[in-house]
């Protein structure tokens, strides 16, 4: 195998290998299609953009290494310092000790896709001086409260919306953080199920 095509321990594989094995065995007339269907079987995992674009064929490698994230007796005292906010560094000393950077990266690639976690700052000229915030490792509300004071005007009238949900999943709640604060980056203030940013 060719390191471009497939990982060497068989881990991920090339979306642009697997298209050109589809057109190789002559049988597949819509390879995008069968990979869907292959998503959807839960056989592989891919998403367009994610990991480097690379079909992961070991799925157990990548959940066992974002979910090691977010494992309260090894991660969590580790990163507790940093009230949900990390850089790929973190991780690397940590629970990722050992695995190797591109790894990393394509884990934390697909944090990102996936809701788990939002891209709060970055460098663009440095991949990895990106700082990442979790909204499931957020300090609770009452740990930043003084400072969601000083930042709300309190003057003004307060104009409010709100939203109904039969069963408000926390996946849910994790979803609209990564989108908003996605876009208001370092300019939000974020705590566990909740943020504060200007429109």
């Amino acid at each position: 195998w060719s390191s471009d095509v497939c990982s060497s321990d068989l881990r991920t594989y090339s979306h642009k290998a697997f298209l050109a094995l589809c057109r190789k065995t002559g049988g597949i007339s819509a390879p995008d299609t069968l990979l869907l269907y292959l998503h959807n079987a839960g056989i592989v995992f891919y998403l367009q953009g994610v990991f480097a674009d690379r079909i992961v064929l070991d799925q157990q490698w990548a959940l066992d290494a974002v979910y090691a994230v977010f494992d309260r007796d090894a991660a969590v005292p580790l990163l507790a310092g940093t009230d949900g906010w990390f850089r790929r560094e973190h991780l690397a000393a940590t629970v990722w000790r050992g695995r190797p950077i591109e790894d990393q990266r394509q884990f934390l690639s697909m944090m990102v896709e996936c809701g788990m976690c939002f891209v709060a700052h970055r460098d663009w000229e440095n991949e990895d001086s990106a700082h990442y915030v979790a909204p499931d490792l957020l300090p609770e509300r009452q740990a930043i409260e003084t400072q969601l004071r000083a930042r709300w005007e309190t003057s003004e009238p307060v104009l409010t919306h709100g939203f109904a949900f039969p069963l408000l999943h926390r996946g849910i709640v994790r979803s609209v953080m990564a989108e908003l604060g996605g876009q208001a980056g370092i300019a939000g203030t974020y705590w566990r199920d909740g943020l504060y940013l200007y429109d």
